[in-house]
């Protein structure tokens, strides 16, 4: 162990102290030797080092991102909301960081792959013990995801208990149900070692919330961080990939990890099917006129609804904007425009990426194709 000494800055040493009896107190905090002796390698191909060594640093996140979410379940059983908004505010950073971290990884061919694939044998990310956790926090449970750890005692015991604890989304139900919302107690009360089934009346309770006029209120804000992780978490943990990881191996289960660009998994169901802004516009809870009557109340309270006269819109809904948005109104017609000249992006709209589109692609292919080409070409060379 290493001895403390003081901090140069404090006392005004011109250099930081480097004579340490033992090991540094950067050594002791990370265990940097431990880490850096972990890589065991298999086979004598130099690719399988980086292959490895980004397998590691998944797992690693997987660990932070459990603890964000057991962080976030324990609050909510608290309720402490803000504590558990901020864990799982972290925990987004954190999926986006395991999803960047298989960028070494994005040039490697099924060749490379394959020169040291054998010498993994039937290792394969599906047997991640930490990423079972993950999965069980987001409510995806199931008893035989346990039966491949059932060598690693300690292993066994942590997933074991897991399982039968509540997931994030069931303390967020119970959170609704103390504050006296309508949570059925079949739902409160259920095997919390199966998956958790869509109830109409949660969507009920849900829809309840998003009505109120405060949006600001802290579970509308919950409930929109909820649906934010859900999408995360689905898209970078618990969907399906595509398939380099099929060309890579031919065999049944390809030894590459949960979440790489070859991990193949079939469909999971996302932690909370009833939450959001989808359970808001649930139709088993909200009727088309009711929508319509709040978009409109919605509208009439924006302070930028007098602009909407500013611009040609029909009496539709108009989402789609970007460069395709509606024109200035009013807009006197061009002088060169005729009854022969298409309508433009702008009064298409949306419409204008097919239908414009296909007519540009259309002309495209007409005989006369090469010698366009060709003068574009020599355009852009002026």
């Amino acid at each position: 162990m290493s001895t403390n000494h003081p901090d140069p800055e404090a006392t005004g040493a011109d250099t930081p102290y480097l004579d340490f009896a033992g090991t540094t107190p950067y050594e002791d905090y990370v265990q940097a030797d431990v880490l850096t002796h972990l890589q065991h390698l298999r086979s004598d191909d130099p690719g399988e080092m980086v292959f490895l060594v980004t397998t590691q640093v998944m797992e690693l996140w997987f660990t932070v991102i459990v603890h964000e979410w057991e962080t976030a379940t324990r609050a909510l059983r608290e309720d402490r909301i803000p504590v558990a908004r901020d864990a799982l505010k972290r925990s987004l950073r954190e999926l986006e960081a395991l999803n960047e971290s298989w960028r070494p990884l994005a040039g490697l061919t099924p060749a490379q792959f394959n020169s040291y694939r054998g010498s993994l044998g039937e290792g394969s990310g599906f047997q991640s013990a930490m990423y079972r956790r993950m999965e069980f926090l987001l409510g995806d449970k199931s008893a035989s995801m346990l039966v491949p750890h059932r060598g690693a005692p300690r292993v066994y015991a942590e997933l074991e208990k897991a399982l039968g604890e509540p997931s994030l989304y069931d303390e967020t139900l119970a959170l609704l149900a103390r504050r006296g919302y309508a949570i059925p107690e079949e739902v409160i009360n259920r095997d919390l070692t199966q998956r958790y089934v869509p109830s109409p009346e949660v969507e009920a309770v849900w829809a309840e919330i998003y009505a109120s006029d405060d949006q600001n209120d802290e579970l509308v804000r919950l409930g929109e961080l909820l649906t934010t992780w859900a999408s995360w978490s689905g898209a970078g943990a618990t969907t399906t990939w595509s398939p380099p990881g099929a060309r890579w191996a031919p065999r049944p289960v390809p030894a590459v990890p949960p979440g790489s660009p070859g991990w193949r998994s079939a469909p999971r169901r996302t932690c909370s099917p009833s939450c959001g802004r989808r359970a808001a516009m649930s139709e088993t809870t909200t009727t088309a006129e009711d929508l319509r009557a709040r978009a409109l109340k919605l509208d009439a309270a924006d302070p930028l609804a007098d602009r909407r006269k500013l611009f040609a819109l029909d009496d539709g809904v108009y989402l789609d904007g970007n460069s395709l948005g509606a024109l200035p109104r009013p807009r006197p017609p061009p002088a060169c425009r005729t009854s022969l000249t298409p309508p433009s992006g702008g009064e298409l709209r949306i419409r204008s990426w097919g239908e414009r589109l296909v007519d540009r692609a259309r002309a495209d292919r007409g005989p006369d194709r090469p010698a366009r080409r060709g003068r574009r070409r020599a355009d852009r060379r002026r």
